[in-house]
């Protein structure tokens, strides 16, 4: 089975497992290359991650818009990599995440794509019915921002961000959502 991985770097000849948000060190990989070319550009220093893509009720990839402009911001004219690995013996799911495996051992590149513009190729494979993209004028009419604004604060409260402006999620966080960051610190 042909395993997909997506990297802002090229000329990767073998992948090598690094450290992530999960604390092991681990090469990730997807059996889906649209989810994998999500990571072809993380706006936090590793190993703190933003990739806001989920999976719909009937279990579609969606990617969903947090704030105004993110979609193109983060992925607007972004050039990127998609590996595909033939050959990954003992990959397994160490997350709740569908289509995610990962190898602890060093994997060797079958072939790899260049991806020139991120946003552009996320547009295509939403045109082909691969991604749902909800941008975000379509989250506040769904109704999907509290939601988000209830996960960044259990975020923000977990990791004691108020307390941690220099931390790289509070820094992102404050850029990013300040009335969250106001509110919480006028509820003090």
């Amino acid at each position: 089975m042909t395993l997909y991985h997506g990297s802002p770097q090229g000329g990767i000849g073998m992948l090598q497992p690094s450290f992530s948000q999960h604390g092991k060190a681990y090469v990730y990989f997807s059996t889906n290359p649209v989810i994998a070319a999500m990571y072809v550009f993380n706006p936090l220093p590793a190993p703190h991650a933003f990739f806001p893509y989920g999976f719909d009720r009937e279990g579609r990839l969606i990617y969903e818009e947090y704030y105004e402009g993110q979609f193109e911001q983060l992925y607007g004219g972004r050039e990127g990599f998609l590996y595909e690995c033939d050959n990954v013996p003992g990959a397994f799911n160490p997350t709740q995440i569908p289509h995610v495996l990962v190898s602890a051992a060093p994997v060797p590149v079958s072939r790899c794509t260049r991806i020139p513009d991120a946003a552009e190729y996320f547009r295509a494979r939403a045109g082909e019915g691969k991604l749902r993209i909800f941008l975000y004028d379509e989250m506040r009419t769904l109704g999907r921002l509290p939601s988000v604004a209830r996960m960044i604060r259990e975020d923000m409260e977990a990791e004691g961000l108020c307390e941690r402006p220099e931390h790289p999620l509070s820094k992102f966080y404050r850029a990013h959502f300040p009335e969250l960051f106001e509110e919480t610190e006028r509820m003090k």
